[in-house]
Parts: structure tokens; sequence; C-alpha cells
């Protein structure tokens, strides 16, 4: 049901021409964004620890707290995190949140003082032979249940454009705008692959390039 829903928006974007083959951005085609909405009008925003359906347990905090701080630089949102080990996750029952009336959304606002909720799933997690990490998240209005913007995507180092990317990202450059080092882990260390996979997310928040 969850995926179909994904599905769903995403196709509804290609329809509508939302998403550009020609766009710069490698993940327009995989991402939906409410044509009325301005995310820097969005306010302040909860993001969920993820949910994770890899078998590696501590990837849900990490991959969590790079999306936090990516999205936090990006200026786009406000936001503060609620983990699972915090009391409101029991208490509003978060973790059942993908299930969620009007009545609670609005439980949610009043106690939370916020007004929009990140939410999502690590689809897929694999250290080895090679990484590969999947998101799918959908930040939702409270005091309505529309969709801002929802995403899914899986990053796979095996893929050449991927690791193009990776090495772009982590290319240090001279006070000329040339390149002067690289850093070549982003490829194999899994904090690092996350660090990239959250700035790669946090690009399709704001104007399509």
């Amino acid at each position: 049901m969850y995926k179909c829903f994904y599905a769903c928006i995403i196709a509804s974007a290609l329809a509508c021409g939302c998403a550009s083959k020609a766009s710069k951005n490698p993940l327009s085609q995989y991402y939906y964004r409410h044509p009325d909405t301005d995310i820097r009008q969005v306010g302040a925003t909860i993001l969920l620890e993820l949910e994770n359906k890899s078998e590696v347990a501590s990837i849900s905090e990490e991959a969590t707290d790079a999306l936090f701080l990516s999205m936090q630089h990006s200026g786009l949102l406000g936001m503060s995190v609620i983990r699972q080990s915090d009391p409101e996750w029991d208490e509003l029952e978060l973790y059942n949140f993908k299930k969620y009336t009007l009545e609670q959304l609005a439980d949610i606002r009043t106690s939370l003082h916020c007004k929009a909720v990140l939410s999502g799933t690590i689809t897929t997690f694999t250290p080895y032979p090679h990484l590969k990490v999947g998101l799918r998240l959908k930040l939702t209005d409270i005091s309505n249940s529309t969709t801002h913007w929802a995403f899914e995507y899986i990053w796979d180092t095996a893929d050449e454009a991927t690791r193009k990317r990776i090495e772009k990202f982590y290319t240090q450059k001279n006070i000329l705008g040339l390149p002067a080092s690289k850093d070549r882990l982003g490829t194999v260390s899994s904090k690092k692959f996350l660090r990239f996979v959250a700035y790669e997310t946090s690009q399709t928040l704001g104007p399509k390039k």
C-alpha cells in the first residue's frame, strides 16, 4: 500500500511534467513536490527517526543524523528530530505515523509545536560487496495531511554515474576553483556515503536545476 502510494505520486509528477529528464539534477525523476508548495514557507518541521527495513540496526540513527544535518544546512526547513528513544515516540505513537488520522495529526501539532512532519524508511542498506542504500521519504502538512514533497531512490556505488557524483562531491578545490585533492572514502565509508546521500536528497527540496 505504502509503496503503491509513492509509485502513484511519482508517476503523477512524471505525467504532469514536473520531472524532466533534461534537468541537471540526476534525481529529478524520483521526487514529487506539490505545485503550490514553497518549501521555505512550510515552517517548523519534525523529522522522525527513519524506519529501518535493512538488517543493519545502526543505520537508522546514522542516516537520520545525516539527513537532519544536510536539510538543516540547506536552510529550506527549520527542523528538529524525534528519535525512537524519545518519550514522544511512544506517547504519540509516532511509530504508526503512516496510519495517522487528522485528529492524531492535530495532537502532534499541539504537542510538538510543528507544522509538518518528515517521515520515511530506509528501504535497503548493504555495506558490501559495495555500498547501497535506498530511501523513501514524505513531507506531510499536519494541518490537512497534504503531501508537500515525496521522494524515493536507491544509490548504489556499483553504478558508475553514482561513483562519479560521489567523487565530485568529495573533491576539494583550491582558491581558483580547480581540483586540488580527492577524498576517495565516499564509496567505501558508510558515514561518508550517507553524507553524500543526504546531500543529494536535500537538493531535491529546492527549485529544480
